[in-house]
C-alpha cells in the first residue's frame, strides 16, 4: 500500500482537494489487485450489541482507512495506520 500511496503523490503532486487524492488512491490499489472500497460503512457492535455505525473513506481488505483529507504528507499518516 505505500507504494501505492507514494505514486498517487508523486504523479499527483500537491494542490487538489482530498476527495481527488482518495479517487486516485483508490483506482491505484484496484490497479495493483488490492481489495478495496470506497465510502464503506458497518455496525459497530459491543459485547454483541450494535452501539452505532462507522464510516470508512476506504475499506482495503478487511481494514477501515479514514483520509480526510488525504495531502501529501497525510498519505504517509494513512498508511502507517494499516
Amino acid at each position: 500500500m505505500l507504494s501505492a500511496v507514494f505514486e498517487v503523490s508523486t504523479s499527483l503532486g500537491a494542490g487538489f482537494l482530498g476527495k481527488v487524492y482518495r479517487r486516485a488512491l483508490l483506482r491505484e490499489l484496484r490497479r495493483r489487485g488490492i481489495q478495496v472500497t470506497a465510502e464503506a460503512s458497518f455496525t459497530v457492535t459491543y459485547k454483541g450489541q450494535s452501539v452505532g455505525k462507522y464510516f470508512a473513506d476506504l475499506l482495503v481488505g478487511d481494514m477501515p482507512v479514514d483520509s480526510k483529507p488525504i495531502v501529501y504528507t497525510e498519505l504517509i499518516a494513512i498508511v502507517d495506520a494499516v
